[in-house]
């Protein structure tokens, strides 16, 4: 038994180990002398256990000469390893020994797993007759192709075949199968596990559109464990894909809509000032000036009780199309409350901003509203101090504004 090629030993009729030869010790990662201080309990799978201990009784009892099963045996380092265990009855005058002999097949049924899950996987495509099954050889050429392609491209089987790639895939999804193709390729020429791809592609179709599908692609390996085809399956997700635009749209709206002012279509107040805090943040960061301009139509409560509300929202959306029209992209544009608008000027320093707040007054005071006529427009300016509190600067410029309106409007005031 000492020089045995599989593992043996020796156990006593409770199952406790007397003597293990060299190949056991070395399969369950212990000494001779640690397996004599264990017993099959110890060295079993809990899941096995029950129905081991009692084979063991039945050969002690006499009932049953020998046995021979898989079981999970335990590793000393905790991995699990299948063994083909066998058992029978060694008897010393009265007493009973069992010898034990195990030899590793983990190998084996790690194997036979994975071909089971392989076949399962099989048989769920095959079970999906609506959706595309596909192979394709290690040339990127198909080689099957079901009868459902013609629902989800258009084209027959043998049309779609007979197509390379380039046909199949617009270019973002061809790129992305090539790269997993050719890793595939890459792990398998250096004995690396083959991987599976689960993912969305889009299709050309025969009309020239696109057709969004759920692709899962399955490498099939021989008997020799080398990689022979592709199987794959392509399952129609366009309904899918429409309605997840539909809702990002949605949800951009809704973004839209919280951050807006409904009137005028500008930035409302709250993200005013959160765009304020980002540019305050830029500014000490980078060192660059910042300046702000608050504005305020000058009587505009008599714009409304001459000519009414509607009249009024029109003057205010006019006001806010010629503001616009001398901004920069980078400039911010929003309503402040009322008829106060506020502009956040990254960039410019207090006489830029000032320049920028006349050319403003002279584009709403030239040309008259239709139908109110003429109006303008008081401004207050303030760069930003180095250091300065948002709500001391807004409170600055607000003064500035108030000072354009106490010199009986129509002004521009720079701090």
């Amino acid at each position: 038994m000492r020089h045995a090629a599989i593992g043996m030993a020796l156990v006593t009729a409770e199952g406790r180990f007397l003597e293990a030869n060299p190949a056991l010790c070395r399969l369950l990662g212990r000494d001779d002398a640690e397996l004599q201080g264990l017993s099959l309990q110890d060295v079993t799978h809990p899941d096995d256990l029950a129905e081991t201990e009692q084979l063991v009784a039945e050969i002690v009892n006499g009932r049953r000469e020998a046995f021979q099963r898989e079981v999970r045996c335990l590793h000393a380092d905790g991995e699990l390893i299948w063994g083909q265990v066998s058992m029978s009855c060694l008897r010393r005058g009265a007493e009973c020994l069992v010898l034990v002999q195990i030899v590793d097949i983990s190998e084996g049924v790690s194997q036979r797993q994975a071909l089971a899950d392989q076949d399962h996987h099989y048989r769920l495509l095959a079970d999906n007759v609506l959706d595309v099954v596909w192979t394709i050889d290690l040339e990127g050429r198909f080689t099957y192709l079901s009868p459902s392609v013609q629902g989800l491209r258009g084209f027959t089987p043998e049309e779609a075949m007979a197509q390379p790639l380039e046909q199949i895939h617009p270019p973002e999804s061809l790129e992305r199968f090539h790269r997993f193709f050719h890793e595939l390729l890459e792990d398998t020429a250096a004995g690396r596990p083959a991987p599976s791809f689960r993912g969305e592609l889009d299709y050309f179709r025969r009309d020239g559109s696109t057709i969004w599908a759920e692709v899962i692609v399955l490498p099939v390996i021989d008997s020799q464990g080398r990689l022979e085809k592709l199987l794959g399956v392509s399952r129609d997700i366009s309904e899918r894909k429409d309605f997840e635009q539909q809702l990002l749209k949605a949800n951009q709206q809704v973004e839209q809509l919280a951050i807006t002012d409904w009137l005028t279509g500008l930035w409302n107040r709250g993200h005013l000032e959160s765009q304020i805090q980002q540019a305050i943040a830029r500014s000490e960061r980078y060192r660059e000036p910042l300046s702000l301009i608050l504005c305020d139509l000058d009587h505009f409560k008599t714009i409304n009780d001459r000519f009414g509300h509607v009249r009024g929202d029109e003057v205010l959306r006019e006001f806010c199309h010629r503001i616009r029209k001398q901004l920069r992209r980078s400039d911010g544009f929003g309503r402040w409350g009322g008829e106060e608008f506020l502009l956040l000027l990254p960039c410019s320093d207090a006489a830029a901003a000032a320049t920028l707040a006349h050319k403003l007054q002279k584009a709403i005071s030239a040309t008259p509203f239709d139908p109110v006529g003429s109006v303008t427009c008081s401004f207050g300016v303030a760069e930003r101090r180095s250091g300065e509190t948002e709500d001391s600067w807004l409170l600055r410029v607000n003064k500035q504004l108030d000072a354009a309106k106490a010199r009986g409007r129509n002004h521009v005031v720079v701090a």
